[in-house]
């Protein structure tokens, strides 16, 4: 059950964190009855995995003279770089698609403005009900390095302090893409279809931030613009952290300020989007 409290007007409070919690149990209950998914992500994770292992060795053998993959982020080989790279990218797929589904979702049974009637404010009932998805893809990722090192043989060079940054920074990046993700859900409320818009999203970030190779192959003014971004960021710190046995604090500062201006942005953006689709009527509707 969920937590509940009760104001000085005898109005009821549900407590956030009893909220997340609550929907965290549906959710993994719901996933335990069925399984299947879960060999195909561990298939999936595998055939990633070894797809990307033969390819670092045609990538680590190229020796064209001037070739940027002797840059330092692929001094470790190209097999850890790219690891890093898609167990972030699978967080961020994750954290864009989340929302978007979950509301698609309970629009379709209609159920969405039933839910959104309950005490808790519509964005914390929809972080909740996503929390679950969110969670998932952050241990996948994990786990996805974990694997990279155990059966694969990758090497990483920490530090202590590094590993903290790491760690943090893996939080922040988690808060800033569910913080993108309300935005587009945003997009959902309003205009109904945002699934184009996220797809396209993906695409550029993935292209953009280095998930696959370094940034310094692009054109000039693409390389400029992916560094601007803050997924790249992200990448860039989790790889010192994890493959330079650097501790970049100034860096993960600049990330979690970033992450909660936007999500302080999303979530009026997100609240915003719930009051005009309630004064016009369409919040129920797909």
């Amino acid at each position: 059950m969920t937590q509940q409290a009760t104001d000085a007007h005898g109005s009821v409070r549900v407590r956030p964190f009893a909220l997340v919690g609550a929907f965290l149990r549906r959710d993994f209950s719901i996933a335990l009855s069925y399984r299947l998914p879960f060999f195909v992500d561990l298939v999936n994770t595998m055939s990633s995995l070894v797809l990307f292992f033969f390819l670092a060795r045609f990538v680590d053998q190229a020796t064209v003279a001037g070739s940027t993959f002797a840059s330092e982020p692929l001094e470790k080989g190209y097999f850890p770089f790219v690891v890093l790279g898609i167990a972030l990218l699978g967080i961020l797929q994750t954290g864009l698609t989340a929302f978007d589904q979950r509301i698609r979702m309970d629009q379709s049974t209609g159920t969405l403005e039933a839910l959104l009637a309950t005490p808790p404010q519509a964005w914390v009932t929809v972080l909740a009900s996503s929390a679950y998805q969110l969670a998932y893809a952050t241990v996948s990722s994990v786990l996805y390095i974990a694997v990279a090192a155990f059966l694969f043989g990758v090497r990483f060079d920490v530090q202590p302090l590094g590993v903290a940054v790491a760690v943090v920074g893996l939080l922040a990046t988690v808060l800033l893409f569910a913080a993108l993700g309300m935005v587009l859900a945003a997009v959902t409320v309003v205009f109904k279809r945002a699934g184009g818009v996220i797809g396209l999203v993906t695409t550029g970030l993935a292209l953009l931030a280095g998930v696959y190779y370094p940034l310094e192959v692009l054109p000039r003014p693409l390389e400029v613009l992916g560094r601007a971004l803050p997924f790249t960021w992200s990448v860039d710190l989790i790889r010192d952290c994890l493959l330079e046995a650097k501790a970049p604090v100034g860096q993960l500062a600049t990330l979690l300020t970033v992450a909660v201006l936007t999500t302080v942005l999303a979530v009026r953006v997100f609240s915003g989007a719930i009051d005009v689709a309630r004064r016009s009527g369409t919040l129920g509707q797909y």
